[in-house]
């Protein structure tokens, strides 16, 4: 199947979910060796400047450990339709890493070469599991950092022991990993080196979290949750799955 998916065509999460269900068995379970969290910066960038303005651009690139590597980038487009999904989650393969992603940078990475870890077939579950959790896109709250953090947290978690065995960059993720610190801090503790610059950015986060929760109440279902609420609800849908 692998083989047969178009290469730099951009797919929609629910395709591609489901050409990884109806897959070979051997498909399936190739291992995803490597999670990359990437922000784009070049002010020319159509998605940059589609879905979080002028600032910055983040999106997920999984690398699927088989013959020839194949990279599998996951962005949010934005507040218009994908391939008549109200919601643009989308996902590109390539052989190519430089070809998918052009004018960005690695940020956080967490890598292990080794069976027993992540596998493609878990990966678009839960691609498949964020794309039920998003309503709508929000410039504020559900964008592509939220997206982006969301899966790159959720998959540290869950595969803990197996990406400590291989390499975590930078230390704040892998404290995120280990259960020291929670996702807010990870978050400035990522984005920032210095120490000040990460207490104003975690300080700045926990008020717009609260202040997002807040207003979000009446919403029910679709209010905006604290990272930490967030990440273990995705955690416990995931580990729910049977299948995987």
């Amino acid at each position: 199947m692998l083989d047969t998916v178009p290469q730099g065509t951009c797919l929609h999460v629910r395709d591609f979910s489901s050409r990884i269900r109806n897959a070979s068995e051997s498909d399936r379970r190739a291992p995803v060796v490597a999670v990359d969290a990437y922000k784009v910066t070049e002010p020319t960038d159509w998605l940059l400047n589609k879905s979080f303005g002028k600032y910055s651009h983040h999106f997920i690139l999984a690398e699927i450990g088989i013959e020839a590597p194949l990279y599998v980038r996951v962005d949010f487009q934005g507040d218009l339709p994908l391939h008549g999904e109200s919601v643009a989650h989308s996902v590109i393969l390539s052989y190519d890493r430089p070809s998918i992603t052009p004018g960005a940078n690695s940020f956080a990475r967490m890598s292990n070469g080794n069976d027993g870890g992540l596998t493609l077939d878990a990966f678009a579950s839960l691609l498949e599991i964020m794309h039920r959790r998003t309503p709508y896109y929000d410039v504020f709250a559900r964008n592509c950092l939220w997206l982006t953090e969301c899966i790159l947290d959720a998959t540290g978690r869950r595969y803990a022991e197996h990406w400590r065995a291989g390499h975590i960059d930078p230390v704040g993720l892998g404290s995120y990993i280990d259960g020291s610190i929670g996702a807010v801090t990870a978050t400035a503790k990522i984005c920032h080196n210095d120490p000040a610059a990460q207490f104003f950015i975690e300080a700045g986060l926990t008020m717009l979290k609260g202040v997002q929760w807040l207003f979000s109440l009446p919403a029910g279902e679709n209010r905006v949750r604290y990272p930490d609420e967030e990440i273990g609800e995705i955690l416990w849908e995931w580990n729910s799955r049977k299948d995987l």
